[in-house]
């Protein structure tokens, strides 16, 4: 406030940290189904973001003697 003599800058900066801090959030893909537990580590490791396409992938099978 003491460089731009007014709150405008301040408001500015305020409602692009929140439209940044939005858009971060939104990419963000909905993980609140996932098991924690240590049997799914292939299914957390799987990538947190929208972008992230990636599957989980299939566990392999015991070789039966």
């Amino acid at each position: 406030m003491g460089r731009t003599g007014g709150t405008t800058a301040v408001a500015i900066y305020l409602l692009v940290v929140v439209v940044l801090g939005f858009i971060a959030v939104s990419m963000i893909r909905d993980r609140a189904d996932i098991d924690l537990s240590f049997r799914n580590q292939a299914e957390q490791e799987v990538g947190a973001l929208v972008f992230d396409k990636r599957t989980v992938e299939s566990q392999p099978q015991k070789a039966s003697h």
